[in-house]
């Protein structure tokens, strides 16, 4: 369990949760009043997360802001369940190269996208 104040994975899906609410709703997903009321359990974001149209995307939501920190996925369990349907098929060909991006030197970086992307 996190000591006070320590960030943790979980909540960064929840901001994760938020800002992709926010771009398929095309309207801010919390306020701080909300936020403060969803903490407490007096505001439901289902009308807002309703907004969204894609059953996919709702539902990649709708775990992400989980109240319940240990009962949101992780970034690799979202990206596993929403291949094919949140996430186009190319994009885990994508992800893994950018990955193996992250572990090079610069001049690797160049030489790798070179060879494999010419």
């Amino acid at each position: 369990m996190p000591s006070e104040g320590e960030l943790t994975p979980a909540m960064d899906i929840f901001s994760l949760g938020c800002v992709i609410a926010e771009l398929f709703s095309e309207r801010g997903f919390f306020d701080l009043s909300e936020l403060l009321k969803y903490r407490k359990k007096e505001f439901n974001p289902d009308v807002i997360i309703k907004r969204i149209n894609d059953s996919h995307i709702e539902g990649l939501v709708t775990g992400m802001i989980h109240l319940e920190p240990n009962k949101r996925g992780t970034a690799q369990s979202f990206l596993l369940s929403g291949a094919g349907t949140v996430f186009p098929e190319y994009f885990k060909f994508l992800h893994e190269h950018i990955a193996s991006l992250l572990f090079m030197e610069a001049d690797e970086r160049i030489l790798y996208i070179h060879a494999n992307f010419d």
